[in-house]
């Protein structure tokens, strides 16, 4: 299934959502989240690591990305841990769970 990342944050207000004065966007949640590391990676494989990155290359891009449910799975995971707002995670999983592209 394939998801686009341009997917804007909104305040309650309806007011895009902006960090260090910028628009933030799915796409910038997703990067950052599996670019992270967290306390529960102590242990991950570098095939685990490998794969993170090649989903964030793909979302950098900019294109609409091909994803597995795995791989939405695990940046729902990674945002749901990056981020305490539940204005970010709720958004985050609506746009991921949204119809593809």
């Amino acid at each position: 299934m394939k998801r686009n990342f341009n997917h804007t944050f909104t305040q309650l207000d309806g007011q895009p959502f902006k960090q260090d004065d910028e628009v933030f966007t799915l796409k910038d949640a997703a990067l950052a989240a599996l670019q992270a590391t967290l306390d529960d990676d102590r242990h991950v494989s570098g095939t685990e690591k490998v794969r993170r990155y090649k989903l964030a290359l793909a979302i950098h891009s900019g294109d609409p990305v091909e994803l597995t449910a795995e791989d939405v799975a695990l940046i729902k995971d990674r945002i749901n841990k990056c981020y305490g707002s539940p204005v970010i995670v709720a958004q985050a999983w609506e746009a991921l769970d949204a119809d593809p592209v």
